[in-house]
């Protein structure tokens, strides 16, 4: 089949669609599927959203930063790793520095706040992906010194890496791989001794 073929195909198929959407069959249709969808949406949204927030005002991160609610903060690894260290009272140091987070263990920098990019290893190496961005790359190292930079004076000396979740990664062959990496730190999950 060739391209025009295939696009005429494809044409025909979207006016189609568009004439049936536009036809009254058609809005109601889709209001008898959405409309039912939205609302059990929003009654999931107002049964969890003031029990997620009582449940953050009570935590110690809420206590000690005072940071406004955001949805699904709760379920952030950063804020319960951070409330791990404290209720456990690990010998881990958190570190805001302005907006910037990350922690101190044993004379070594955890970066954390990388936040919704991903990772990706090409011949060897490994990369941020900036999400959005044209799945723009950057170099492990060289995103290290940049995020080096942001800490606070005392602390750049330090050998540093980033802490990376499992969550963070959702793929458990490159988690493994990750591991390997001499610029992660690995935790399978906050509630595992790092």
């Amino acid at each position: 089949m060739s391209y025009v073929q295939h696009y005429t195909r494809m044409s025909i198929g979207s006016d189609c669609m568009k004439k049936f959407l536009n036809s009254r069959v058609g809005t109601v249709g889709c209001l008898i599927i959405l409309v039912p969808i939205l609302l059990i949406a929003l009654a999931l949204y107002l049964l969890f959203v003031p029990f997620d927030i009582l449940r953050y005002h009570r935590m110690p991160y809420y206590k000690d930063f005072k940071k406004k609610y955001e949805f699904f903060i709760t379920s952030s690894d950063v804020v319960k790793f951070y409330n791990r260290i404290v209720r456990e009272q690990l010998p881990i140091e958190y570190v805001k520095s302005n907006d910037y987070e990350y922690f101190i263990k044993d004379g070594q920098v955890l970066l954390c706040d990388w936040g919704n990019e991903d990772i990706e290893q090409v011949d060897g190496e490994w990369f941020f992906v900036l999400v959005g961005e044209n799945n723009t790359k950057m170099a492990m190292k060289e995103t290290l010194e940049n995020e080096v930079d942001l800490l606070k004076p005392e602390h750049r000396d330090l050998p540093a890496k980033f802490l990376i979740f499992y969550n963070d990664v959702t793929d458990a062959e490159k988690f493994e791989r990750a591991k390997e990496c001499p610029y992660f730190h690995c935790v399978f999950s906050g509630d595992e001794d790092l």
